[in-house]
């Protein structure tokens, strides 16, 4: 979880004390921040008393300093508080799950609009404090559940049978890809129902309260438009963004896995301001870039005709297109109009003359979606490298960007370990 500071200084001196008192608290966090959150929680706060100490008397050496900055105290302990209430969340669901025994309700179950009052009777029954609210979705309903200070969602998560069979249904990607943030695991999972077309789960995971990327740029457009933000911090955001998005298929490509659904209302954000998927059918496993269009889930606005050849998709260029598309969208609010050549072709119209798109960084905004909409596939390492040169260009080279609570952290994602081998 921390890293710890390499041991310097003379032996009774200042920076040697400073450093390994650092690095006892560290190591202890580091220690229990799994097995024993609390116990991880009590020494991040002697951390923090520690930093606090420091700063009140000046004394702090440099590199303990430039520690704190990469490791702020109080961002640890928000760390351990989420795992902490996480893990007292899960205790709960396990409880329901035994008591309450919700996966009766699909037997139930006639259509969305039933989903909230049949969960909502079934944990009235446990305990009248349950809150049961109903969350705006597709066809697929989702409810949030809020008891004391705990908070979850529920759903139904419906998988193809016969991927589910062969190992590579998006439930079973989502199970094998571990140390990739952006695709969160559920509490708990309990098989419901199954057919010869699906298997039926219902699903138990985290509520992400700050929203979507749909919900957070429409508010930073209204920001924008008010003048509270200027258009450059804007355009610093919306590119930090795109930073996030396109690490986040790097990770995953390096892994044979494709997200074929990628979109601002399917992009949550965690209390780190991370991205999170929320619809995860959208994964794909492929050794191979091109599948059978019938095999991936998708949002006909976000791509153009060109991605098919026959009854296949190429998977790449969708990645781009929905990619290309999404920034668009960030920018401007709207969706390109869709233009039907023939029928069964189509291409997306984007209006670059929109204000968004003007001066340099509207120029550079244009250009970039420009290239991941056309024919040809951009390497997401190349667009990775046209997005951090730019942000240098923006005169600000720092790691990080903050502008009132957005806090974008500019870092790769770390690789995870090679699956499906």
């Amino acid at each position: 979880m921390l890293t710890l500071i390499t041991l310097a200084g003379g032996y009774w001196g200042t920076k040697r004390h400073q450093i390994a008192k650092v690095n006892y608290y560290a190591e202890k966090i580091n220690l229990y921040h799994v097995s024993n959150p609390v116990k991880a929680k009590e020494y991040a706060s002697k951390l923090l008393a520690y930093y606090r100490k420091l700063a009140d008397e000046n004394k702090i050496v440099n590199v303990v300093s430039e520690w704190f900055i990469e490791n702020p105290p109080l961002q640890i302990i928000k760390r351990l508080d989420h795992q902490i209430n996480r893990e007292l969340t899960q205790d709960t669901i396990i409880y329901l799950s035994r008591e309450a025994q919700l996966y009766e309700i699909y037997d139930k179950y006639q259509g969305k609009s039933s989903f909230k009052s049949l969960i909502q009777k079934k944990l009235k029954k446990i305990d009248d404090a349950f809150e049961v609210i109903t969350l705006a979705s597709g066809n697929n309903p989702i409810v949030l559940v809020n008891y004391q200070e705990q908070r979850f969602v529920i759903r139904f998560l419906r998988m193809n049978v016969a991927e589910e069979a062969k190992g590579h249904s998006p439930r079973i990607i989502r199970e094998l890809m571990n140390g990739i943030p952006q695709i969160a695991k559920p509490y708990l999972l309990e098989h419901v129902a199954e057919d010869n077309i699906e298997v039926t789960f219902i699903e138990y995971s985290e509520y992400y309260a700050n929203g979507n990327l749909e919900d957070r740029f429409q508010n930073l457009r209204i920001q924008k438009q008010k003048q509270y933000i200027s258009p450059a911090d804007f355009s610093k955001i919306l590119l930090n963004y795109a930073v996030k998005l396109v690490n986040f298929y790097i990770v995953i490509n390096q892994q044979n896995i494709w997200y074929t659904d990628l979109k601002p209302s399917n992009i949550l954000l965690n209390d780190e301001d991370e991205l999170v998927i929320s619809d995860i059918k959208g994964l794909v496993f492929s050794t191979e870039k091109m599948v059978r269009s019938s095999s991936t889930s998708t949002s006909q606005q976000y791509f153009q005709s060109s991605v098919f050849v026959k009854n296949q998709i190429n998977l790449e260029r969708l990645q781009c297109h929905t990619l290309g598309t999404t920034l668009y969208q960030l920018a401007c609010g709207q969706l390109p109009e869709q233009e039907e050549n023939v029928p069964g072709q189509w291409s997306n119209i984007y209006d670059f003359l929109l204000p968004v798109f003007k001066g340099p960084k509207g120029s550079f905004l244009k250009g970039l979606i420009t290239d991941l909409v056309s024919e040809m596939t951009m390497p997401m390492s190349n667009i990775l490298n046209d997005l951090n040169a730019q942000l240098l260009a923006h005169d600000d080279l720092n790691n990080t960007i903050s502008l009132d609570e957005y806090i974008i952290d500019l870092s790769p994602s770390t690789k995870a370990q090679s699956l499906f081998k």
